[in-house]
């Protein structure tokens, strides 16, 4: 599968373990979908930075929409640490929570321009080696989580 699919299917993965946490209320629950949201996310991230934002950063015209796509995973990342802090029963959690997926929802909008722009820089065979090591970063990532 080729790189704009495969992130294509992990930002809706990624806003349906939003959905799940938000309409459970049972502590168990909580924790298991933020785990999930937790990993999902830090393991997407980085996947996507060493594959195509590092393709995407060779271009000048793309660098400062890469540039800024990092600071966004910087937040989230220092969001889901702070996040882990917080018992999920508390408010807290359910504030920083609502921050974390506000911070992720600009960043997909963001992503689905740097999407497009991969769409017409990158060759349909680079965009399926790109999804290829996508999935064998990410798999690596899992494992050694």
């Amino acid at each position: 599968m080729n790189i704009i699919n495969l992130i294509t299917q992990e930002y809706q993965i990624i806003q349906s373990l939003f959905l799940k946490i938000e309409n459970t209320q049972q502590t168990e629950k909580l924790y298991e979908f933020f785990n999930q949201i937790s990993h999902q996310i830090i393991t997407h991230y980085q996947a996507e930075e060493l594959t195509l934002y590092s393709l995407l950063s060779k271009d000048k015209d793309s660098q400062l929409l890469v540039d800024e796509a990092k600071k966004a995973h910087q937040v989230a990342t220092a969001l889901l640490e702070e996040i882990e802090a917080f018992s999920p029963t508390s408010s807290e959690f359910k504030t920083r929570l609502q921050e974390l997926k506000k911070a992720v929802q600009a960043h997909l909008q963001q992503g689905n321009i740097i999407l497009e722009r991969a769409q017409t820089l990158i060759s349909k065979q680079e965009q399926e080696q790109l999804g290829k090591e996508f999935v064998t970063i990410k798999n690596k990532l899992q494992a050694a989580t």
